[in-house]
């Protein structure tokens, strides 16, 4: 059974419709998604990793299969969205996630301003390549048969197309990054899991060809490309964006006249797992670390793109309002969800 969390992002198509339809009964929210650029179309908490990049780690949004063209706000909307969805699917606390904290931590990225890391983020980012290496395989090796084979549990199943193996072999090799490596096993993710309801989604196993010892799991996500504009051209753009560069192996992929994203499996550090459901003082204070941190992130990476400042001055001056629209857009929408 789907949580609440991945209800929202597995029903995009009424997600954007909900969103029509709230902006037509509260049309005071439609000037401000007029300041519009390259967004992720699909914020939560669970885009925001580490990863290493240029010998170092850098904590950035990693998963754009859904971006494209639209308003910037719409990013901070739905990441709150997905926070509110937590909350109401964990036992009732005194621990508070308030509206208006995690606004004025987006307004403080949207005017430039760039956030001090929370401990737990610090520590990971001094880490370096070799130390991650080690998890990283680690993690990969506990998804792997003494055969060599991914593992396949209940969200898993096999290639009855054995074809498609070759043909997903072929086309990684035609972009120059995965010709150093050799693809030892594919899986399906089945389609009717939650969180990315419809897409389609594989594991790929690769072996390095200069060190066997080496292996790498990556996965190939089908891009949503019918609810943004410019969804087709999204990755390069988001990269920038987000990353301050490009990424070999975050890249797309045409594979049967369908458009997918090419990114390494999101390895699970220890100090930065989410929990879905706060239980403990400690993991209400996990969120509300996090959440500030990315929406603050991502308030300051969209503050490159055209009419942020703009955007960012709109909110300054209707900033009590912006706060009861995001957090009466979430708790209708949640309410629609669970009818």
């Amino acid at each position: 059974m789907e949580t609440l969390s991945q209800s929202i992002r597995s029903n995009p198509a009424k997600f954007f419709s909900f969103l029509s339809s709230f902006t037509k009964v509260n049309p005071e929210l439609s000037p401000l998604l007029k300041y519009q650029g390259w967004i992720s179309g699909d914020s939560h908490p669970g885009q925001w990793s580490f990863v290493p990049n240029e010998g170092k780690f850098i904590y950035t949004m990693i998963d754009f299969d859904m971006a494209g063209k639209g308003p910037l706000l719409l990013d901070f909307m739905q990441y709150t969205l997905n926070i509110e969805a937590i909350i109401q699917q964990s036992p009732k606390s005194e621990n508070k996630i308030r509206i208006k904290e995690l606004l004025d931590a987006y307004l403080q990225g949207l005017r430039g301003g760039r956030p001090t890391p929370p401990e737990w983020a610090s520590k990971i980012l001094q880490k370096d390549d070799v130390s991650f290496l080690k998890k990283e395989q680690k993690y990969y090796r506990n998804k792997v048969t003494l055969e060599n084979k991914l593992e396949v549990d209940q969200d898993f199943e096999r290639l009855s197309d054995t074809s498609l193996t070759q043909e997903i072999s072929f086309n990684l090799n035609s972009l120059g990054y995965f010709r150093n490596y050799d693809v030892v096993d594919v899986v399906q993710k089945k389609i009717e899991r939650g969180g990315s309801a419809g897409q389609k989604r594989y594991w790929v196993l690769v072996r390095e060809h200069s060190n066997a010892s080496i292996i790498r799991i990556f996965e190939l996500k089908e891009k949503q490309t019918g609810f943004l504009p410019e969804a087709q051209s999204s990755t390069e753009a988001m990269y920038s964006i987000f990353w301050g560069n490009s990424h070999p192996a975050y890249a797309e992929l045409r594979l049967r006249n369908q458009d997918f994203e090419i990114r390494p499996k999101k390895v699970s550090l220890d100090e930065a797992d989410i929990p879905y459901k706060l239980k403990k003082d400690s993991d209400w204070q996990y969120l509300k670390e996090k959440a500030l941190y990315d929406l603050s992130l991502l308030g300051k990476a969209q503050s490159s793109q055209q009419g942020a400042a703009e955007l960012a001055t709109m909110i300054g001056n209707n900033y009590d309002q912006v706060a009861k629209l995001t957090k009466l857009f979430s708790q209708q929408y949640l309410s629609t969800l669970q009818k």
